[in-house]
């Protein structure tokens, strides 16, 4: 599965608009033939490439949001919680400035507070080599609660956090919230 970015990061460090375009059909999915080096190593010709949501055996679905898509005022995740997806994951290099790590999680918190679900947040650690550093601190929300943070500017190359979770807490909520 190929999820291209909605929403691009253009802003302070970050020019993707110089060299991408951010994708604009949203709830859709279409099939991209892969190359043929990577289709002989992979045994498939082609993969789903759009924004669409992984869904379980049983029955519960995945949705992914990048970087940016977490900070804009229509972020992807809002319409994937009206379409019954319980589970959001978002890969991320947010850069460190002050105090936005109380940014990034109250906002994550807020989110799932309002739609209901479960949010995965993993951050790039480290610096690019020049100016900028990536804080890491990885994160998992369940309904606006924090359930496991990782450290800030951790010394370990490789931090992976658990919760052990109850999806069913995720749809008693949702049934729950009252407008």
């Amino acid at each position: 599965f190929i999820r291209p970015k909605r929403h691009l990061a253009n802003e302070q460090n970050y020019r993707e608009m110089r060299y991408f375009v951010n994708r604009k059909r949203a709830r859709h999915v279409e099939p991209y033939i892969l190359p043929k080096f990577i289709s002989t190593l992979t045994k498939q010709p082609k993969v789903p490439f759009g924004d669409g949501v992984i869904s379980t055996l049983d029955n519960i679905d995945i949705g992914v949001e990048s970087c940016e898509e977490l900070f804009v005022p229509h972020s992807p995740h809002i319409d994937m919680s009206l379409d019954d997806v319980s589970i959001f994951v978002n890969m991320s290099a947010s850069h460190h400035i002050l105090r936005k790590l109380n940014y990034r999680i109250d906002l994550i918190q807020h989110s799932m507070k309002k739609v209901g679900g479960i949010y995965i947040y993993s951050n790039q650690k480290g610096c690019d080599g020049d100016r900028t550093n990536y804080d890491g601190c990885p994160l998992i929300v369940c309904n606006g609660k924090l359930a496991a943070q990782g450290t800030q500017f951790g010394l370990q190359d490789i931090e992976v956090k658990t919760a052990v979770l109850d999806i069913n807490e995720v749809y008693n909520y949702r049934s729950a919230v009252i407008s």
